[in-house]
């Protein structure tokens, strides 16, 4: 499977250290330029706090760049990039955090997930036994996720106490 992805759920991986679930379920993941400069700009800020050069991830241009500035006018310039990016490798997941680019990006008819929905695959693939430790990591160390979400999650991943 190819995926495209945003900075918000390499960070999260990265914080809880699970950048390495990204190989176990994905063959190539795409990291569009800019996003990869934010995460780098990102880790820079905490060093030694992330190990995202060791995902083996694929950072590569945006070849419609006039698709990522229009989708700028609405999105953050990453996740424009991905969803740009998105649109023209037509990858199995464009994985994006935030509501906003979940829409578009499910609007212009990709396939979109975040870091729960890549949570819930490793799962699904035996990757990891259970995703609550790890949502509770993710809280913990200040990403946020709603108690409506964190509940779904736990509904779909079937750790409903």
């Amino acid at each position: 499977m190819i995926a495209v992805i945003n900075s918000s759920p390499l960070i999260s991986l990265a914080v809880i250290n699970q950048l390495s679930l990204l190989k176990g379920i994905f063959t190539v993941v795409h990291v569009p330029a800019h996003v990869y400069q934010e995460v780098l700009a990102y880790e820079a800020q905490k060093p030694g706090a992330y190990r995202i050069q060791l995902a083996r991830l694929k950072v590569t241009s945006v070849a419609d760049e006039m698709t990522a500035k229009v989708l700028s006018y609405q999105l953050d310039r990453g996740e424009a990039e991905v969803i740009a990016l998105g649109c023209k490798i037509m990858p199995d997941f464009v994985i994006i955090d935030e509501l906003k680019g979940r829409r578009i990006g499910k609007y212009l008819g990709l396939n979109v997930t975040g870091t729960i929905g890549l949570l819930l695959m490793a799962k699904e693939l035996q990757l990891i036994n259970k995703i609550r430790p790890f949502l509770d990591d993710l809280i913990e160390k200040g990403i946020w996720i709603s108690d409506k979400l964190y509940s779904q999650a736990l509904t779909l991943a079937r750790e409903k106490d």
